[in-house]
């Protein structure tokens, strides 16, 4: 597996700005709305789906591993998905 690097390292003494704010709160509503229009079958057969789990692992930073397949999503739009 090859790891990430690095270039925006967390400095605990920081504090958010209010835009960083506005910024958290507008990834959120497009996270939460792409849940709510991918379960509804607005984006088709979970087309949204692992992109939306892949951004909430993301934010919940726990710092922990999250395998994504590529060969399924490869896989996936070969037989015509978007």
């Amino acid at each position: 597996m090859k790891k990430h690097k690095d270039s925006f390292p967390h400095s605990p003494t920081a504090k958010p700005t209010r835009g960083d704010y506005v910024s958290w709160a507008k990834w959120n509503a497009y996270m939460v709305c792409g849940a709510i229009l991918s379960s509804l079958g607005f984006y088709g057969d979970q087309a949204l789906g692992d992109a939306v789990a892949t951004y909430y692992h993301y934010k919940e930073n726990t710092g922990s591993d999250y395998e994504v397949s590529y060969r399924q999503d490869y896989q996936w739009k070969q037989y015509g998905g978007d």
